[in-house]
């Protein structure tokens, strides 16, 4: 045979057939299926953080309110104290802070702060200015305030 013969029985290439994309193949349903999975595992989590630090940010917001509305010093010690035990209950019921009282509630909001400011710095305020008799709101009130932030900020 000669050439021009065998270059006639020669065909066109022809592509393959175009494959579609639906329906979709097993490993991308897994792939769809585990990252549905995953957003709403991050979605709990973030609802779970959230409502977890909602104690936290009221708390943080009622002592900016506390600093600007309280008239005495004796005052804004005491509600400083309460507003530090529930928190004390709600992050740590364990502890049994229900039932401290004195040097021994100063003790345990060091422990659960990691420092000394309350039994030895002007966190003793807390204590002393409770049974105190009444005193204006003055520089050392704010600095306890700013002591309460900063041990909210740290512990929760």
């Amino acid at each position: 045979m000669d050439k021009t013969a065998l270059l006639q029985q020669l065909r066109d290439i022809h592509p393959a057939p175009h494959v579609a994309w639906w329906p979709l193949a097993v490993g991308w349903w897994w792939v769809l299926a585990l990252s549905i999975v995953a957003l709403l595992v991050l979605r709990f989590q973030y609802q779970k953080r959230y409502r977890r630090l909602a104690a936290k940010r009221e708390a943080l917001q009622h002592i900016d309110a506390l600093e600007r509305s309280a008239d005495s010093a004796n005052d804004i010690a005491m509600q400083l104290s309460t507003l530090l035990r529930r928190l004390s209950l709600h992050y740590f019921p364990e502890a049994g802070a229900q039932a401290l009282t004195g040097d021994n509630w100063l003790i345990f909001l060091d422990k659960q702060g990691n420092s000394a400011d309350f039994q030895q710095g002007v966190g003793r305020g807390l204590v002393a200015l409770a049974y105190a008799p009444e005193q204006p709101a003055n520089g050392e009130s704010q600095a306890l305030c700013q002591l309460v932030r900063d041990w909210i900020k740290r512990t929760i």
